[in-house]
């Protein structure tokens, strides 16, 4: 598709503004309607002969019958589909903006409050389909584009599935790596929450300039998705709320059960953290922050729906049992009726002797009962009744019988998760027990080599080593120490058998320092004023205040900030070695002004510095400087540059 259709249905195609996996977008035009739409289309030719020719056909297919189900502000609009010859496309809504992607390429520094007002929008939009049973499964910055008033909307519903579907395949991972959730990268049934991981890890970029999750292939991407737990924001960017971070961490929670169970939620939280933190409350900002999401109602914890477990009714088995039980008491009526008539035939003198063992034993067994039990619960799951192991398979139907009167423990088993009912034998119905699963609990010792480690279960933080915690079967326990690579584990059904205690030993992470220095011709002239803020280059703060700071092993970039010097400088690739100093120069220069007559007001690069001539030899950094000297009415204005190491001097000289 080199050269552009003209037409593709009744619609006008004005250019070409993308292309993909997908096929390309071409920006078009209704004419039935004078509306400008975008047309995503793909030639059935070029990609059929592909390995994946027939599973992207089905993902188009996919997109028009679940994005064409929904109608929110915040997801792109479809408004047609169909085939034209060998063409297949999918006419929606035009988006007259960026995506999230090509802004945080671009390094655009948007305000927070904007960041949690358009965040939040798109929350609502996850949580609309969410609530319509469709998963996205692809959400990303590239996926979600903005109008040119900022509103977001997120687009690409083609890997997206309906949650009562079965059209993926088993064992096929759809998605990009690094915005996939532990679940999606191993394989294992998705449910909503899959999508909010992926919010977790779009918000955690946006918010601090760098992706939770690093690595210099998918492979590795993927790994410590599953395994590693992310800095929290806040020690990446320091400007940013506590709560904030918080809330990230929850919504990157490994396990699915312990990050929140709605998109909604996420959204209601954000909108708490602004009104109650003032300095985003009173922020002043070109999108309005919501302050609720749909109605009352909307957002709940719906994944509730998703996670019911349907088993069938004792009653369908309950006829033939009673049956055999009413034969039974038959029989047994007949023993003893028998037995007695012979007791009262039989022996010398014709009278009535005592009954039999038989007969008091028939008698014993009439007082007992016996119920069916439906029993459901998760597939695999162990069923104990009174302790003693039974062979039965959920969702299951047992017999049982117990004196009048009598208790009996039911219980299920299945790895980290158990439930537990006692049940009174009384005369009455049978009854189904639906075992609720709980995760086992437990206190366990947890320490660490060095001592001081943060403790995390779950993404929350707990304390620091040693500490004695009361901890979740199955519970992420991870360690994080500052200058130490983190380590954690998966809380198992074993460790609960073995009681022993939890003991991690923590890698040190080799380290170098990186030393500040100046020219040789400041030596010992402005040291206590040499005090840098030192940032990341994606702009979070390293440091705020230093002459040195220690990096990992490795190659980094940084930026030197002092308003004072006019600093604002990004230092080349600096090579980090361990155990050892690297010395970088910041180039710095004099700047010496003078003006006739002296008495004039000074400004330098917008900076209006006050009648402060002469300025004999003021540090600066260096670079060029554009110096305007104002008499009353009269500006003049001199263009010097300052080199390192070098003094550079700039006159103003008022003229009539």
């Amino acid at each position: 598709m080199a050269t552009p259709p003209e037409k593709i249905g009744r619609y006008e195609v004005i250019e070409l503004i993308g292309k993909g996996a997908m096929g390309v977008v071409y920006k078009a035009r209704d004419p039935n309607i004078d509306r400008v739409v975008a047309i995503k289309a793909v030639k059935t030719s070029e990609i059929l002969d592909t390995p994946e020719g027939e599973e992207l056909i089905q993902r188009f297919k996919r997109e028009v019958q679940t994005a064409g189900t929904l109608t929110h502000a915040n997801i792109v609009t479809i408004y047609d589909g169909g085939t034209d010859g060998e063409l297949h496309w999918i006419a929606m809504e035009y988006v007259d903006g960026p995506n999230l992607e090509q802004i945080n390429s671009d390094r655009i520094v948007l305000p927070l409050h904007d960041i949690l007002a358009i965040f939040v929008k798109v929350c609502s939009a996850v949580d609309f389909a969410h609530r319509r049973g469709i998963i996205h499964r692809d959400l990303k910055p590239a996926n979600i584009m903005l109008t040119q008033d900022w509103e977001p909307k997120i687009a690409d519903f083609g890997i997206a599935r309906v949650s009562s579907s079965t059209m993926t395949r088993t064992g096929i991972i759809l998605g990009t790596p690094s915005y996939m959730s532990p679940e999606q990268i191993t394989g294992q049934q998705l449910d909503t929450r899959s999508d909010i991981f992926s919010l977790g890890i779009v918000l955690y970029e946006l918010i601090t300039g760098e992706r939770p999750f690093l690595g210099d292939n998918p492979t590795t991407i993927m790994y410590k998705i599953v395994h590693s737990e992310p800095l929290e924001p806040a020690t990446v960017n320091l400007t940013l709320p506590k709560g904030l971070s918080a809330i990230v961490m929850k919504a990157l929670a490994k396990s699915p059960k312990d990050r929140y169970q709605t998109a909604g939620r996420v959204a209601s939280d954000l909108i708490n953290l602004v009104k109650n933190t003032p300095e985003l409350s009173a922020s002043t900002s070109r999108l309005d922050m919501p302050t609720a999401i749909l109605s009352t109602g909307e957002i709940s914890d719906s994944f509730d729906r998703y996670q019911s477990v349907t088993a069938p009714r004792a009653g369908k088995r309950r006829a033939p049992v009673l049956l055999m039980v009413f034969l039974l008491v038959v029989i047994v009526g007949v023993v003893v009726g028998g037995v007695y008539l012979l007791s009262q035939s039989g022996g010398s003198g014709g009278g009535a002797g005592p009954l039999p063992a038989t007969a008091i034993e028939g008698e014993a067994a009439a007082q007992e009962v016996t119920k069916l039990i439906g029993i459901a619960g998760p597939e695999g799951a162990a069923i104990y009744v009174d302790g003693e192991l039974r062979q039965e398979t959920l969702p299951a139907q047992i017999g049982i019988t117990r004196p009048a009167g009598a208790r009996i423990t039911l219980r299920l088993e299945s790895g980290c998760l158990e439930a537990e009912e006692v049940v009174e034998f009384e005369d009455g119905e049978d009854f189904q027990w639906d075992g609720q699963m709980r995760p086992r609990s437990g206190e366990f010792r947890v320490t660490s080599e060095p001592e001081g480690a943060v403790i995390r279960i779950g993404g929350e933080e707990r304390g620091r080593t040693p500490a004695t915690l009361e901890i979740e079967c199955g519970a992420e326990v991870a360690l994080v120490a500052s200058g130490y690579r983190s380590a954690g584990r998966t809380l198992s059904a074993g460790d609960f058998e073995s009681g022993e205690p939890l003991v991690f030993t923590l890698e040190r992470i080799p380290t170098g320092t990186v030393s500040f220095v100046l020219p040789q011709v400041f030596e010992g002239q402005i040291r206590e004023r040499f005090r840098l803020a030192v940032l990341r280059e994606n702009g979070s703060t390293l440091r705020r205040d230093a002459r040195s700071v220690q990096l990992p092993v490795g190659t980094h970039r940084l930026r030197l900030v002092n308003p004072e010097l006019f600093l604002n400088w990004t230092t080349p690739p600096i090579e980090v070695r361990e155990g050892r100093t690297q010395a970088v120069t910041v180039p710095m220069g004099i700047l010496r002004v003078f003006a006739r007559p002296m008495d004039c007001e000074v400004v330098v690069n917008g900076n209006r510095l006050g009648r402060v001539l002469p300025i004999q030899g003021r540090p600066v950094a260096a670079g060029t400087y554009r110096i305007t000297f104002i008499w009353g009415d009269v500006e003049r204005t001199e263009t010097v540059e300052v080199r390192s190491g070098e003094a550079a001097v700039a006159r103003g000289i008022q003229r009539p």
